[in-house]
């Protein structure tokens, strides 16, 4: 048996050294005897000196590999570059951030192997970290993901999570190249536990505002159903609304025959402009996610893979 340790890097030169000497030391802890391990390196295309930290580290455990892209293709790409490469019978996914710590690892994996049925056990924040705008628009991410996909998200996962190769394979079967990791993960259907765990705030999140909301609509799935009922729906409101304002005009004209201005008139056409706008942005937005995976190229290219 064997498990497989994956992280990445994208400007982690002030961390990664120290995380990869903290995993090291916490692995004979939750490696069983008996069981191999790999530790799954992939460099998103880094600008800093991440890359040259971890292949220092290569000569200090010949456990560690270095996949390196050949651009920065995203996070959820890496990690899915890594869970592709590994070649263990359980993988382990965990940020090198030092906020999810390594000694959750073993909470996680004895929870996996104590019940057959279950496939996947993932951390899930108690509180999520940082501030008002970084809670809110982790918050926001959540429910924007849940609102336009029909499988319900677990909100505030973290990225540490064990599961077994059966899974993984599942993972991998997933073809839509815009489906975040976590709208994959809620479509894979097996039994998962979520276990509730407290970050190690040690810095500020790369996730800023647009690139939550980006992740929110790139992750929609364009076969769900979501898109269209929430567009006819707005049909349905327009259509109620438009009803209603116009027997309102009409009894107020025929009580005091009063012409009732301008104001309403421009209020129905901004009100009528904007649901015609909202509606073709929706539509326009789920024509282009097909278009992209029609047309799609791989989800990230390996430049060099570096081992002891």
């Amino acid at each position: 048996m064997k498990i497989s340790f994956v992280s990445t890097i994208f400007k982690s030169e002030l961390t990664i050294s120290d995380f990869l000497r903290e995993l090291v030391s916490e692995i004979p802890f939750i490696v069983p005897a008996g069981y191999d391990y790999e530790i799954i390196i992939v460099d998103d295309k880094s600008p800093d000196n991440s890359s040259q930290y971890v292949r220092e580290f290569l000569n200090e455990n010949k456990k560690v590999r270095l996949i390196s892209l050949t651009r920065n293709f995203g996070h959820h790409a890496a990690l899915l570059c890594g869970i592709e490469s590994a070649s263990g019978d359980y993988v382990v996914l965990i940020d090198s951030d030092l906020e999810e710590d390594v000694k959750d690892i073993k909470r996680l994996f004895t929870e996996l192997i104590s019940n057959e049925e279950v496939q996947m056990v993932y951390g899930v924040q108690t509180t999520r970290k940082g501030g008002f705008i970084e809670r809110f628009t982790g918050q926001l991410f959540y429910i924007l993901g849940n609102i336009l996909n029909e499988e319900r998200m677990e909100p505030n996962q973290c990225t540490l999570r064990v599961f077994t190769r059966k899974y993984a394979k599942s993972v991998l079967r997933f073809k839509n190249s815009n489906l975040t990791l976590a709208g994959i993960f809620s479509k894979c259907g097996y039994t998962t536990i979520p276990i509730k765990l407290t970050k190690r705030s040690t810095s500020n999140t790369s996730y800023t505002l647009r690139k939550k909301i980006n992740l929110a609509f790139m992750g929609i799935d364009t076969s769900s159903t979501r898109i269209t009922l929430i567009v006819i729906c707005l049909g349905f409101f327009t259509l109620i609304a438009t009803v209603f304002f116009g027997i309102l005009t009409l009894l107020t004209l025929l009580k005091t025959g009063l012409n009732s201005g301008w104001a309403s008139l421009i209020f129905s056409i901004w009100l009528l402009g904007f649901i015609q706008i909202a509606i073709l942005g929706l539509l326009s937005l789920g024509l282009q996610q097909v278009s992209k995976n029609l047309n799609a190229g791989p989800k990230y290219e390996i430049d060099e893979e570096y081992s002891s």
